[in-house]
């Protein structure tokens, strides 16, 4: 795995960058990775990354999630497998060319905030289809995230879906998200109260 990465500044942020390394592999042997991106078990393939992070340690040096902050962008060229929201998002337009889809140079443009990662719109293209969608997801695994599938041949006319629920159940409905309601952030004062 080619992976470079360094501390910068005062040494509370750490900049990760990589070219190019496995998926699987930095998901089996990188704790951190498997924290912030549990559903990249589904995944195959390489990907890159360009991310700031700052936060707190605890005793074990694991990052206390609530008071990481940052933000990058991610670039992959990936195939997914059993990916629950994707296969999900399938299921519920009744379009199974996005199951299990090949993905490739899609740009994620992503930050993080209060336990909260917010994903800014990003478009894909699946056999034909042009899905695009935005949104958040947090850290204990809840999905609040929005889209459309632009129909072939152009994706001028598409279907409108939203997600909720959570990483392992998510609930796709195939409507405009009309409430529009954020997760609810945890901060690092609000988690520390609890312990």
């Amino acid at each position: 795995m080619r992976l470079k990465a360094k501390w910068i500044f005062h040494g509370r942020d750490f900049h990760i960058k990589a070219d190019s390394f496995e998926v699987s592999k930095g998901y089996n042997e990188v704790q951190l990775f498997r924290d912030l991106a549990p559903s990249a078990k589904s995944v195959k393939g390489m990907i890159g990354i360009d991310y700031v992070l700052g936060g707190k340690l605890d005793g074990n040096m694991s990052p206390i999630f609530p008071s990481l902050k940052g933000g990058g962008v991610s670039v992959s060229k990936v195939k997914l497998k059993g990916f629950k929201l994707m296969n999900a998002v399938s299921k519920s337009t009744n379009k199974e060319e996005m199951m299990d889809p090949d993905l490739s140079k899609v740009k994620i443009k992503s930050s993080i905030n209060n336990n909260i990662i917010t994903i800014e719109k990003t478009k894909m293209r699946i056999a034909g289809f042009r899905p695009r969608f935005e949104g958040q997801y947090s850290l204990d695994g809840k999905l609040n995230l929005k889209g459309r599938i632009g129909l072939p041949p152009f994706g001028i006319i598409g279907i409108p879906f939203t997600v909720k629920g959570t990483q392992d159940n998510p609930i796709v409905k195939l409507k405009r998200d009309k409430d529009g309601k954020p997760l609810e952030e945890t901060n690092e004062s609000e988690k520390e109260q609890e312990q």
